[in-house]
């Protein structure tokens, strides 16, 4: 007769209803201390994605993010609408062409702030799963 040595627990289930909002806050603070204000902040999170065998926590963020971080070659003009944005949010009038032109001719510097705060929120994330499987096998 074969020995179990983990209780039967339903892992999918404990990862699935893990949040990260103390995370999510981390990341958002980082970004709001650069001196950012824009979609970045209100919309980023993250999810515990369960669906395949390998579960992955999954940070979402504008699609922008990128350009945000590593910034733009130069080649052709970004779109409109994250620029009208990113105006109206720094309160800046004028033309969003002019803009976009001098992006296109010259590109844009990134600033990586995320991946310093990611470090720090990984080790979280993991402390917080070991802990929430942790828990469910010594009730068991």
């Amino acid at each position: 007769m074969e020995q179990q040595i983990i209780p039967d627990i339903d892992i999918e289930a404990i990862l699935s209803s893990l949040t990260f909002e103390k995370e999510t806050k981390i990341v958002t603070d980082a970004y709001y201390a650069q001196g950012y204000n824009g979609e970045f902040g209100k919309t980023a999170h993250f999810t515990m994605d369960t669906s395949s065998k390998n579960p992955s926590v999954i940070l979402h963020t504008p699609a922008y993010t990128n350009f945000m971080l590593y910034g733009r070659k130069p080649g052709k003009m970004p779109p409109l609408a994250p620029i009208e944005s990113w105006m109206k949010a720094k309160g800046l009038e004028g033309s969003a062409w002019a803009i976009r032109k001098h992006i296109a001719d010259f590109g844009t510097t990134g600033n990586d702030f995320l991946t310093p705060v990611l470090g720090q929120v990984k080790e979280t994330i993991v402390q917080k799963i070991q802990k929430s499987i942790s828990n469910a096998i010594s009730s068991k």
